[in-house]
């Protein structure tokens, strides 16, 4: 997450999503901010893609107005801080610290994120791209717009539930799903069964892995989904109920 695409459409749905989930369950942040990163500029010094290009929030208005007005507030000058700030999600907590690069320092890096949501029961983790890729090693500069399996089973262990953004890849989706949800059980201690998949579409796919500890976390989210579909109609939220 970059201050660039703060209060952008992803921003909104992913909004919509915590604040239904706060009904029942004390929410934390981490923004996993790497700051602005060089390698995203071209050759002028600019960002390869247009700040603010999905900020449109047409048609889409209606599913929380009160986000989608303040959302339009902050059109001009927006910032991580800045949602913060607008209150959205009833006593949530955030970490908002610019993640390093190195290995050694990004761990104290997590460790201070962790002590500070550790009174929240749902985690929510939010990298720019979602969880690391076979492409990208754990250190390179690109490791900043992802998070570790690793780092996704301390919160697991510490909280009821976690939750992942991820970027939906170009692969077939049943690959894409299987390939994820495998390495999820390899890598931490999450059970096949007590993951589900929300996403939301519109310009592009975005994907929210929820883990749950126990099986009353599992269905107390699950029934929190259904009422937030229902009040959508379905619709730009999709509910994958078979993985």
């Amino acid at each position: 997450m970059q201050d660039r695409y703060a209060g952008d459409i992803g921003d909104y749905g992913k909004f919509i999503l915590l604040r239904k989930l706060s009904e029942k369950f004390r929410i934390g942040i981490n923004w996993y901010d790497p700051g602005e990163l060089e390698f995203e500029r071209d050759k002028n010094g600019s960002f390869k893609q247009e700040d603010g290009k999905y900020r449109d929030l047409t048609g889409y208005e209606n599913y929380a107005p009160d986000i989608a007005e303040a959302f339009e507030k902050m059109k001009e000058k927006h910032s991580i801080k800045m949602l913060e700030k607008l209150d959205l999600i009833k006593n949530a907590v955030y970490y908002n610290k610019l993640m390093p690069r190195e290995n050694e320092k990004r761990e104290k890096w997590h460790n201070a994120a962790m002590k500070n949501l550790e009174k929240s029961e749902i985690v929510f983790l939010d990298p720019d791209n979602g969880l690391l890729c076979r492409s990208v090693r754990k250190g390179a500069a690109k490791s900043v717009k992802y998070t570790y399996y690793s780092e996704v089973n301390d919160y697991l262990k510490e909280h009821k539930a976690v939750i992942i953004y991820n970027h939906r890849s170009r692969k077939k989706e049943s690959d894409y799903f299987n390939e994820i949800l495998s390495k999820l059980c390899e890598e931490t201690e999450a059970e096949r069964d007590l993951i589900q998949v929300v996403t939301f579409r519109r310009f592009s796919v975005r994907d929210y892995f929820i883990i749950s500890k126990d099986v009353y976390t599992h269905e107390a989210i699950r029934e929190l989904i259904a009422s937030l579909l229902k009040c959508s109609n379905n619709k730009p939220f999709f509910y994958h109920t078979e993985l």
